[in-house]
């Protein structure tokens, strides 16, 4: 044998072995892939809809291999009851949007945020009721356009908006309001022609993401990121500027912006520390165009650390789990009554 085929096989071999034990480690598994659902793309997506929602009035078991829970959703496609909660004009109507952490991904309907904050607001309003229209995958711009399109008219007292990091990358492979076609279509941006080798090489990956520094599944320096970073402020801005005006005709809204559970247990790690900072920005950047928004990183952070965790999310998913839902609604009460206490004033009702 020449001593290229020597040289080729003996690289090929070692690729391979080097490959096959990348994904025993799970070494850059994507989080689709680390809940059974294999290799998704956040690019090239098209939808026939402006809208994100779940299939109408359907039942079915939601399964992230850590939990599996059952779904029930109402007429819009929400994780819901039904709309007619809203026909009495004596309630104080609240309605949260968000991605899944607001759509409560990791615990039973009864488990969301949403729902702690109901009950903990009914002991001093009985008349309270909130509406829960968060879904799985959404952020501040498809927010904006499910509340103004579907449920502005409602007239709701209290919207509340969350945000975190991850509608910086939401932003990042989608845009902003461009991704809203005129003729009711959507789509996301184009990803790069490399990314069905991601998608299927792990040794790929690892050069990508532990040689070259690229963002898993963004493909770009955390250089490069930071522009984008500059450009979601920008734009999200915006968007709650426009979000307000929507929600001024019967109400108030209050952004929420908030921490995963990870953020809030790894203070010390540098990616952290810098979404820490961008969302810092983006809630100075809110208040000086007069949005009204709370920052949760802070007091969740007080609670939440390395040693425990765990008690609050789930091993692979990483989504919060009942006890840290319920964490997060306690402290967005409390950052709201104390900034913002003319927002759950019982005389506001629609």
């Amino acid at each position: 044998m020449t001593n290229w085929k020597k040289w080729f096989f003996s690289i090929s071999f070692t690729l391979l072995l080097l490959e096959v034990m990348l994904r025993v480690i799970h070494h850059n598994r994507t989080y689709t892939e680390s809940i059974g659902q294999g290799y998704q793309s956040y690019f090239n997506r098209e939808s026939n809809s402006w809208f994100l929602q779940w299939p109408l009035n359907d039942t079915f078991t939601l399964d992230h291999g850590d939990f599996k829970f059952k779904y029930y959703t109402n007429e819009l496609g929400f994780r819901e009851k039904s709309t007619a909660m809203f026909k009495d004009s004596s309630l104080f109507k609240i309605i949260t949007l968000g991605d899944s952490y607001t759509e409560g991904v990791g615990a039973d309907y009864d488990s969301s945020w949403p729902r702690f904050l109901e009950r903990s607001l009914k002991q001093t309003d009985p008349q309270v009721t909130v509406f829960n229209a968060g879904i799985n995958g959404s952020d501040p711009f498809y927010a904006y356009i499910t509340f103004k399109e579907k449920l502005a008219g409602y007239k709701p007292a209290l919207v509340i908006s969350a945000v975190n990091a991850t509608d910086v990358d939401d932003f990042f492979f989608r845009g902003g309001m461009e991704r809203f076609r005129a003729d009711g279509t959507l789509v996301n941006k184009k990803g790069p022609w490399f990314e069905p080798l991601y998608k299927f090489s792990y040794v790929f990956r690892m050069i990508l993401i532990d040689i070259l520094h690229r963002r898993p599944q963004l493909y770009v320096t955390d250089k490069e990121f930071e522009l984008t970073e500059d450009e979601f402020i920008k734009e999200t801005t915006v968007c709650y500027v426009n979000f307000k005006k929507a929600v001024t005709d019967s109400g108030n809204l209050l952004v929420v912006i908030h921490p995963s559970p990870d953020e809030c247990s790894y203070k010390s790690r540098p990616e952290n520390v810098h979404e820490w900072a961008v969302m810092q920005r983006l809630l100075k950047s809110l208040k000086q165009n007069g949005i009204n928004a709370v920052n949760l990183y802070p007091s969740m952070a007080s609670v939440i650390n390395e040693s425990n965790v765990d008690q609050f999310t789930y091993k692979n998913d990483r989504h919060y789990n009942a006890r840290g839902y319920r964490l997060f609604s306690d402290k967005l009460l409390d950052e709201t009554r104390q900034n913002y206490p003319q927002l759950l004033n019982p005389g506001n009702r629609n």
